[in-house]
């Protein structure tokens, strides 16, 4: 059984399998000197279920503020581990900003002007991040858009960003779902040089940054083989989030 501890993420860990057919490992990156610590998550879609969750649709228009939270999607939708996804435009109700696509419905149109967006697609049994254009990529059961999308070539000189707890999503190049999570505030360029790196050698095909700040969190199940399963603010409002269980 493995800790998130403040303590143990200081150090490199290898991966380590979870229930739900993904596998994870605390991590260190380097941001201006200071050591930021990280749970990265990665996940092959053809073994793990991967959905995108409206919450305010999934959970209920009439709920609290609290029960549109990451703990309460990890609970009432029977997941193994649940991530923030999309941001929101209110923090008294879930109001996507940008496309969120579920399913068959549009349940918040796509914003034009953001600069350097991308879009999260989930398929049945495959992810993919792309650029944001104003055409949807095709096949997408789920679809989320965020940003900015990160390049290899990011440097600290055209970051633009500050130091904010931050939740990333990449696919490598074996087509696999990974999930980067800080426990403290990084800027996108420490987070871009981390994931495309040579650190890990995790062969990142391509990356975005979604919802972040006071938001950002991730929950693992009980049944996962993790103590002290969550990283971040898992209790706070989010408008949209990732589920993930295995395949059966």
């Amino acid at each position: 059984m493995l800790f998130l501890g403040v303590g143990a993420a200081q150090c490199q860990m290898s991966w380590s399998a979870t229930g739900s057919g993904c596998e994870w490992q605390l991590s260190t990156l380097q941001d201006s000197g200071r050591e930021v610590g990280s749970v990265l998550l990665r996940c092959d879609p053809k073994l793990s279920e991967v959905r995108l969750i409206d919450t305010a649709r999934a959970l209920g228009k009439a709920n609290s503020y609290a029960a549109f939270s990451l703990r309460e999607v990890l609970n009432e939708k029977h997941a193994s581990i649940v991530v923030n996804a999309g941001s929101t435009t209110s923090y008294s109700v879930p109001s996507p900003a940008g496309l969120l696509k579920i399913g068959s419905t549009i349940v918040s149109k796509a914003k034009l002007n953001d600069k350097n967006a991308g879009i999260l697609c989930i398929k049945r049994d495959s992810v993919d991040i792309v650029r944001f254009s104003s055409t949807m990529p095709k096949g997408c059961l789920d679809a989320v858009q965020r940003g900015p999308f990160l390049s290899q070539d990011l440097t600290a000189a055209n970051d633009g960003s500050g130091q904010f707890r931050r939740t990333v999503v990449a696919v490598d190049n074996g087509g696999r779902l990974l999930i980067l999570v800080t426990k403290e505030g990084a800027r996108l360029s420490a987070i871009a040089a981390f994931l495309y790196g040579p650190k890990l050698n995790l062969g990142i095909r391509a990356a975005l940054n979604l919802d972040g700040g006071a938001s950002s969190g991730l929950i693992f199940a009980n049944d996962q083989g993790v103590k002290d399963a969550a990283t971040g603010n898992v209790d706070g409002l989010v408008a949209s989030a990732i589920a993930i269980r295995k395949r059966h």
